[in-house]
């Protein structure tokens, strides 16, 4: 049976509040003055639940320890305050508790475990929790294996600076099941870093195979107050004179993501003002629609109905007359008799009829007849 994965906004606090669990069996550390103040704190954390305004160098303090627990804000010296051989040894540890809790069935404790375990190892050594994590993937279970890749590179940037990170993990798989890659995650990271705009138009200008992506996360990120990333508007200038369709294609919709909740028309409208393919053109109809059929579904319809709807959109068709058919069946079956690709159009205009038919019998049945099809209710 599939381990349930652990979600990604919850991920990093699991992840890095190993520090906690030093004070269960490091005596060596606990007799340092540091090492006492560490067994009150978790590592930083990046989390996309976490405030915006939050610093991505903050410690904050683990289930079990005082609520009123003060974030540490500065990781390097905190990391500088404990004893080498203290680091060494519970480094030391900590690769023998990893091992050992390998060979235990794939569960979501265990999960749970692996995540703690391999976030205080990348506070104290990320080169070798990015080893020992490489040479044991083949025995994590590929839910295990997505949530690992990830937080050991974000936790490395929060914790040892976000270069660092990004060239330490430059092996990383790309994707990783359902989520984002890690390449994106670390440009989530970014964002709420110390010179994040200034480290995000260099990779503007220096074109690089996981630049896109990076940069697709620091779109896709809310900046803390007084951030020198770039704007929405220089965001959307950029992109707009970017030579590479794909690469273009790709953040387009990241920062589509980011403006169509606030302004799903405007986002729509710039979209589409967008060069593209017809593949590209339905990917982007149907970004449109994906929040705003639900918020404002006459609006999102009028604007739809404003498009040249060709093959390319029927995705979008196909989105928006599932919202519709939550409360309008009627409308469904309009919407989805748009549809170009024949199986798909017959087999929701039937699903929709006879949704519509358990409100309306009458109505329903003569929509059947007039449209030609055959069905029995």
């Amino acid at each position: 049976m599939k381990t349930p994965l652990l979600p990604v906004a919850g991920l990093a606090l699991l992840a890095l509040a190993g520090v906690a669990g030093w004070r269960l069996g490091a005596s060596r550390a606990a007799r340092s003055a540091a090492t006492s103040r560490s067994a009150q704190v978790e590592p930083v954390a990046e989390s996309r639940a976490a405030p915006a305004g939050d610093s991505p160098a903050q410690v904050r303090g683990t289930p079990g320890t005082r609520a009123d627990a003060p974030p540490i804000k500065d990781i390097k010296a905190f990391l500088a305050a404990i004893p080498p051989e203290a680091k060494a040894a519970r480094v030391k540890e900590l690769a023998g508790e990893w091992s050992a809790s390998l060979a235990g069935p794939a569960t979501t404790e265990r999960n749970g475990l692996l995540q703690r375990l391999m976030g205080e190892l990348t506070l104290f050594a990320p080169e070798e929790a990015w080893r020992v994590f490489q040479r044991d993937k083949d025995l994590l279970s590929p839910d295990e294996k997505a949530c690992l890749a990830i937080s050991i590179s974000v936790n490395w940037a929060n914790a040892h600076g976000w270069e660092n990170a990004r060239q330490g993990t430059a092996d990383a798989p790309e994707h990783v099941l359902g989520y984002s890659s890690v390449s994106r995650e670390l440009g989530r990271a970014l964002a709420k870093q110390p010179r994040a705009g200034e480290i995000t138009r260099g990779l503007l200008e220096t074109p690089s195979p996981d630049g896109a992506e990076i940069l697709a996360g620091v779109i896709s990120a809310t900046p803390p107050p007084g951030s020198d990333l770039p704007t929405i508007d220089e965001w959307k200038a950029w992109l707009t004179a970017r030579t590479d369709p794909a690469e273009r294609e790709s953040l387009a919709l990241a920062l589509a993501g980011r403006t169509r909740t606030a302004d799903p028309k405007g986002t729509a409208d710039w979209l589409m003002s967008l060069e593209g393919t017809p593949e590209q053109r339905g990917k982007r109809l149907n970004a449109a629609v994906n929040s705003w059929a639900s918020q404002a579904p006459n609006a999102c319809g009028n604007w739809l109905n404003s498009q040249a709807l060709g093959p390319e959109a029927d995705d979008a068709l196909i989105n928006f007359a599932r919202v519709a058919a939550k409360d309008d069946p009627e409308s469904a079956v309009a919407w989805a008799g748009r549809i170009h690709d024949p199986g798909r159009r017959a087999s929701l205009i039937e699903q929709y009829l006879r949704r519509w038919h358990s409100r309306s019998p009458a109505a329903a049945a003569a929509a059947a007849e007039r449209l030609g099809v055959r069905i029995r209710f």
